[in-house]
C-alpha cells in the first residue's frame, strides 16, 4: 500500500514538472544557407534570431485545432497565428503576415526547424 502511494506521488511530481514538446532550440536555414534559430522556453516565452535581428515575445501552441496553430505575439505588440506541425525532432510553420489568411494546408514556402 505504502509503495503505491509513492508509485502516485511520484507520478504527480513528475507530471509538474513535464514541459511542452516545443520547448527547446530549432534551427532551420534557408535555400541561401541563413539560418534562423527559435527558443521556445518553458515560461510561455521565445527568442528568434535571424539575419541578425533578435526579437522576443510569447508563444502558443493550438493542439485543440487542426491543424495545430502557432501564436507568436512580439514585444512590439505585432501578432503572428499559423498553423504549425510539431514532430519529435522537427517543426514546421507555414509563413504568415498578419494580413494574409489563415492557411488551412502547409504550402512549399514550409519552414522546416530542427530541434538543437
Amino acid at each position: 500500500m505504502r509503495q503505491i502511494a509513492l508509485l502516485i506521488l511520484l507520478f504527480f511530481v513528475a507530471g509538474c514538472f513535464s514541459q511542452h514538446p516545443l520547448v527547446g532550440r530549432w534551427k532551420t536555414s534557408d535555400g541561401k544557407g541563413q539560418e534562423s534559430f527559435l527558443y521556445f522556453k518553458s515560461d510561455g516565452t521565445f527568442e528568434a534570431l535571424s539575419k541578425g535581428e533578435k526579437l522576443t515575445g510569447q508563444w502558443i501552441y493550438d493542439e485543440e485545432v487542426t491543424p495545430h496553430r502557432l501564436e507568436l505575439t512580439f514585444e512590439e505588440q505585432r501578432k503572428v497565428i499559423t498553423i504549425a506541425k510539431l514532430n519529435v525532432d522537427q517543426l514546421l510553420i507555414e509563413p504568415r503576415e498578419e494580413e494574409d489568411e489563415m492557411p488551412t494546408k502547409f504550402s512549399d514556402k514550409v519552414q522546416k526547424f530542427r530541434r538543437q
